[in-house]
């Protein structure tokens, strides 16, 4: 009979404890795919090898802001009017870092909002609406727009998308507040 072993399951508590982190934290890491649990008996639970792999996959490390020296490496930004549009040169993880740090401004001359130089959105266009309709719009315009402006593939268009769903939660919670406090 051969050897086999049963390798020992932590539970969500032992996760928390032994990663310093908060339960929220674990299903965000759970939702992006960075770590696997496993359901037994309706309670989740966790192989020790997944999270040492998390641990080794996401070290720290302080990187120095330089500029490339050679005119090849340097990414290419071309110009169209105020708009910033990023060229096919950019990898998908470079897209997808600037894709997480958009953030949210209103104008209140123009009446609208700003997502980064990526996208501008009417105001009234939220008007009365809950949170989540906000989001879906959100991602709905977003999704037209990031293919071109990106040069991406429909997937990763959508990888990206589905990593930047918190941010658009977070946009349409500031729009919906911001539109309740102007009533």
């Amino acid at each position: 009979m051969p050897n086999t072993s049963i390798e020992e399951l932590l539970t969500r508590k032992e996760v928390e404890r032994i990663l310093k982190i908060s339960r929220s934290q674990i299903y965000n890491f759970l939702r992006s795919g960075r770590l696997t649990a496993y359901k037994i008996g309706g309670n989740l639970r966790f192989r020790k090898e997944d999270i040492n792999s998390l641990i080794k996959a996401n070290p720290y490390v302080r990187r120095k802001a330089t500029r490339p020296k050679t005119e090849e490496s340097k990414e290419k930004i071309e110009f169209s009017g105020d708009k910033k549009a990023i060229s096919s040169g950019r990898s998908f993880n470079k897209v997808l870092k600037i894709s997480e740090n958009l953030d949210l401004s209103f104008d209140n001359q123009k009446g609208i909002y700003t997502i980064g130089d990526v996208m501008e959105i009417d105001r009234q266009e939220f008007e009365n609406e809950n949170p989540h309709i906000i989001a879906v719009k959100l991602r709905r315009r977003f999704k037209k727009i990031l293919p071109d402006k990106f040069s991406l593939s429909p997937d990763e268009a959508e990888d990206i998308l589905n990593k930047m769903e918190p941010k658009f939660k977070e946009f349409a919670r500031r729009i919906f507040i911001q539109s309740m406090q102007k009533q």
